[in-house]
C-alpha cells in the first residue's frame, strides 16, 4: 500500500512530501490513519544520521494523534501522561486508557 508522508532519502537531503510503501495489516497489527505528528529535535537528529544508524528513507517524528481503522481483534490500549487526552482516545478508537503517571493503573 501506498501512502503520502513527510521525510527524507538521505541525510544531507531535506525532508519533503514523499511516497512510501507499507506493508499489509496483520492479525496483530493497529490499523490506524494518523491525522497529526510532532517532528521533535530528536527526530532530526536521525533524520541528519547525526547519531548514526539512521536507515532511508525515513519518516521522523512520533506522538502521533490518529484514528484507528482496524484492530484485526487487538484491544487497543492507549498510554498518555495527560488525563484530559482519555476521553480523546476513547473516541479515536481506543478501548482503553491507562494514566502512564499513576502507578496503580500501570501496575495492573
Amino acid at each position: 500500500m501506498e501512502i503520502k508522508a513527510f521525510g527524507t532519502e538521505a541525510a544531507e537531503v531535506p525532508l519533503k512530501s514523499m511516497n512510501i510503501q507499507r506493508r499489509t495489516v496483520t492479525p496483530h497489527d493497529v490499523e490506524i490513519e494518523i491525522l497529526y505528528c510532532g517532528i521533535y529535535h530528536s527526530d532530526l537528529h536521525v533524520a541528519r544520521n547525526e547519531w548514526g544508524g539512521t536507515i532511508f528513507p525515513i519518516v521522523p517524528g512520533h506522538d502521533i494523534v490518529g484514528k484507528v481503522i482496524k484492530t484485526m481483534g487487538a484491544h487497543v490500549v492507549v498510554f498518555t501522561t495527560s488525563l484530559s487526552k482519555a476521553e480523546d482516545a476513547k473516541r479515536l478508537g481506543a478501548d482503553e486508557v491507562v494514566l502512564s503517571t499513576d502507578a496503580e493503573q500501570m501496575n495492573q
